[in-house]
């Protein structure tokens, strides 16, 4: 317990002050708080600013790698990797690719089979990367592309030409 706070049972990086309406996330060395009074921030501002060495950043932009937009008029927030995906796109050759927004993240995943001795292989390597960078994406911040993600992680041992045209498709 850290001045009051007590963690979460459900996620260890999330702490609560109950009394004081603040809740913390924690994450190695960043960190975010909220409440719903600016009184109660500079209370805890204060009292952590007692016992580390801090510097407070103003109002979140981004945390974790995540862009935080918000628009306070009409009590919105906005979440996105834009940057962080944009850098695996790059990466992964798609850098002058336009982009072409999508209903559907991959179409024909019922096509998607394991491979047969026939099938032109691909690189085992570079489609586990190029699977695990965008499940890191899915994980924060697109929860939509997370079935095609799966469908795709099911060929991550031998993965073949239409497994990557499926990829190709998701990215």
């Amino acid at each position: 317990m850290l001045i009051g706070f007590k963690q979460s049972l459900a996620d260890p990086c999330l702490y609560t002050y109950a009394k004081r309406g603040i809740i913390l996330l924690l994450y190695v060395d960043d960190m975010a708080a909220a409440a719903k009074y600016n009184p109660e921030l500079n209370w805890f501002y204060s009292q952590l600013s007692t016992r580390f060495n801090t510097k407070d950043l103003g109002e979140i932009r981004k945390i974790l790698g995540v862009r935080v937009t918000r628009n306070r008029q009409d009590r919105e927030l906005f979440i996105d990797q834009e940057q962080y995906l944009r850098t695996v796109l790059d990466r992964l050759g798609f850098t002058d690719t336009p982009y072409k927004r999508k209903d559907t993240p991959i179409n024909g995943y019922d096509c998607l089979q394991p491979a047969i001795p026939e099938d032109q292989r691909l690189n085992v390597t570079d489609y586990q990367q190029a699977v695990g960078s965008i499940m890191y994406g899915m994980v924060f911040t697109r929860p939509d592309i997370a079935f095609a993600i799966g469908k795709l992680s099911q060929y991550l041992k031998k993965p073949v030409e239409h497994h990557g045209t499926g990829l190709k498709g998701l990215l």
